[in-house]
């Protein structure tokens, strides 16, 4: 998880481990559809942390899994796991390829790309089509990105042939970090919409994006069932404030 700028006013939200609710998925705040995955799948956690995204794809659905994470303190401990199916790279992701100055945060979920004065390492930086180029597979069926900010240069140059390769992206945005970011967040959107993806935001604020290429084929109920289930969200946590208000938890 990685990006440049203020780590420390990052807003918490919800981030559970695994929340299934009829055809979607949330693992570790990123929504995805597994019905829409292959019998095999292939996944890709860029900015994998700890693993815990890794983990429970692997567990819950059997999935080979290629885990990106510039961190050298995290990419050993993820290395010595040696979970079956997982490749872990110890690279960043962005726009173009070579060292980069990177940050490491006491919360490691705070890591990202040095800006100008801070303490940094270095660390070696690939683009998503050289990675993508060196997965020999038809498609990916499933991408998480949530690396802090970098999202937005890697999605506003990201190939055409490349998103043909990729079935899901689930990404987090971080607007609620920069709010001067959404422009160029509607205008990633705007992008996978004309390249053939369906865009579903399952958030106020652009944390759990998730684009599906129409490759994928989501049927129109599947589309109905996933907007019913994006809007009775927010529709249950307020049920639930509300109770818990009216009992005095």
């Amino acid at each position: 998880m990685y990006g440049v700028g203020r780590m420390s006013d990052k807003i918490a939200f919800e981030a559970s481990t695994k929340q299934s609710g009829g055809v979607t998925t949330r693992i570790c705040g990123h929504t995805f559809l597994p019905s829409l995955m292959g019998s095999a799948p292939l996944v890709l956690d860029i900015g994998a942390n700890q693993g815990d995204f890794t983990r429970a794809m692997v567990q819950e659905f059997g999935c080979r899994v290629h885990a990106l994470e510039p961190n050298p303190y995290l990419f050993a401990d993820l290395q010595g796991l040696a979970i079956p199916g997982v490749t872990v790279h110890k690279v960043a992701l962005a726009d173009t390829p070579g060292p980069r100055p990177f940050v490491l945060m006491g919360n490691t979920e705070y890591s990202h790309f040095s800006s100008a004065g801070d303490s940094s390492i270095q660390v070696e930086a690939m683009t998503l089509g050289d990675l993508v180029s060196q997965i020999p597979k038809a498609s990916i069926d499933l991408i998480k990105m949530d690396i802090e900010g970098a999202e937005l240069d890697i999605l506003e140059c990201l190939p055409l042939e490349v998103l043909e390769r990729i079935r899901q992206i689930t990404v987090e945005f971080h607007q609620f970090l920069y709010p001067e970011s959404r422009l160029r967040i509607e205008a990633i959107k705007n992008r996978f919409r004309d390249a053939g993806f369906w865009v579903v935001d399952f958030s106020r604020t652009n944390y759990d994006v998730l684009f599906v290429h129409a490759s994928a084929r989501p049927s129109l109920q599947l589309r109905a069932s996933i907007l019913y289930e994006k809007y009775r969200r927010p529709i249950r946590r307020r049920l639930s404030h509300w109770f818990d208000a009216s009992s005095g938890k």
